[in-house]
């Protein structure tokens, strides 16, 4: 009984742990000024199987949206492919292509990024 209350105990505390390092990792964004935001199917209040994903820089932002797949596989986020990126982008996100997308994939660890020929519009 002993043994299984300190395994507890030692997987609480390891929970706590991982739970300050990713906060931390969080605050570190966005007092750098960047940050992802995931908004899910029942707060985007779009279709039941539509998401967002939010990348936020200082003051501004952008949504990038998506469908969740179930079944175990990862939810499909739909990004602008280059060209659309380069012609349709605003200024704010001009050249930051790269950079937004491997933001994304840091923050939000369950999609797939599938390339779209358009840029999202709100």
């Amino acid at each position: 009984m002993l043994l299984i209350f300190a395994m507890l105990l030692i997987l609480a505390v390891l929970a706590a742990i991982i739970w300050v390092l990713i906060k931390r990792d969080e605050q570190k964004h966005i007092r750098q000024g960047n940050w992802v935001e995931y908004v899910s199917p029942g707060r985007l209040r779009g279709n039941e199987d539509d998401f967002a994903v939010v990348y936020h820089e200082l003051e501004r932002w952008q949504f990038f949206y998506g469908k969740t797949t179930g079944h175990g596989k990862p939810d499909q986020l739909s990004f602008p492919d280059d060209a659309a990126w380069q012609e349709q982008s605003p200024d704010w996100l001009n050249g930051k292509r790269e950079l937004v997308l491997e933001r994304i994939e840091h923050g939000i660890k369950h999609i797939e990024i599938v390339g779209v020929p358009e840029f999202p519009s709100l």
